[in-house]
């Protein structure tokens, strides 16, 4: 539920800010993903993983930021690729990056960034 509610955050978002304010969509993917990450780590510390410590947090927000990065990259560039390489519908290619960053953050969250001490 927080993945998915953190990616309906982003779809709307990226619809607002793309097509009914008119900015450019990867001024629009950009701040739509970073108002949709902030409120995936949140929902992720204390709802996903909420039977770990919370007591490591600015470690956790340390991970969180490097995985985000790396995430980003693999969203980003699947997002490109949709778009500018295979000429895909906007909307195709947003959720095209969703996929391939969704399973790699998932994990990456449950092995390192909230793991158990």
């Amino acid at each position: 539920m927080t993945g998915l509610s953190s990616y309906l955050l982003y779809a709307l978002l990226f619809y607002i800010l793309a097509r009914r304010i008119e900015i450019d969509e990867y001024a629009s993917l950009v701040a739509a993903y970073m108002s949709a990450a902030a409120l995936y780590f949140v929902a992720s510390k204390y709802f996903t993983f909420s039977s770990r410590h919370r007591d490591n947090t600015s470690v956790e927000i340390l991970r969180f930021v490097l995985l985000l990065c790396l995430t980003t990259l693999v969203n980003w560039a699947s997002f490109y690729c949709a778009r500018a390489g295979f000429h895909l519908d906007v909307f195709i290619a947003l959720f095209i990056g969703i996929l391939m960053s969704s399973a790699l953050s998932f994990t990456v969250m449950r092995t390192w960034v909230f793991a158990r001490r």
